[in-house]
């Protein structure tokens, strides 16, 4: 009787932290501006709980001054703490989603950098998602 009681309570807790999960966080870019002259922006410095894929689903990206213009954009990750430990540099795909595979996807602090691939005198308006 004793076995199937603590049998029961394991059985009990294990519902509970069954009932408990951990999602990735998802972050979203209105309308950021990335700077001119191929510049570089960053966001950052949150905090990664889950061990798991990053992805960045991009909805568009476009000049600044010619809303009809396309802009080609690059995209990495870069933990804060281990600098060493960046992504390569990815090219964005408009209405889709790119991810780093296993690089950075380990517990840590985090950042999203975005760069122009063209170096223009204008900037990049940019729309999308990070999942981290």
């Amino acid at each position: 009787m004793k076995l199937i009681k603590i049998l029961l309570f394991i059985f009990v807790i294990t519902g509970i932290f069954s009932l408990t999960g951990v999602m990735a966080i998802t972050r979203g870019y209105i309308d950021i501006k990335i700077p001119s002259f191929s510049g570089l922006y960053t966001d950052g410095d949150y905090q990664k709980t889950i061990t798991g894929y990053q992805y960045l689903e991009t909805n568009d990206a476009r000049d600044s001054l010619n809303w009809y213009d396309e802009r080609a954009v690059e995209a990495r990750t870069r933990h804060t703490v281990d600098p060493i430990s960046s992504t390569s540099w990815k090219d964005v795909i408009i209405d889709g989603t790119i991810n780093w595979g296993n690089q950075n996807s380990a517990f840590g602090v985090y950042r999203l950098e975005l760069r122009a691939k063209l170096f223009t005198p204008t900037k990049v308006r940019y729309w999308g998602f990070w999942t981290y």
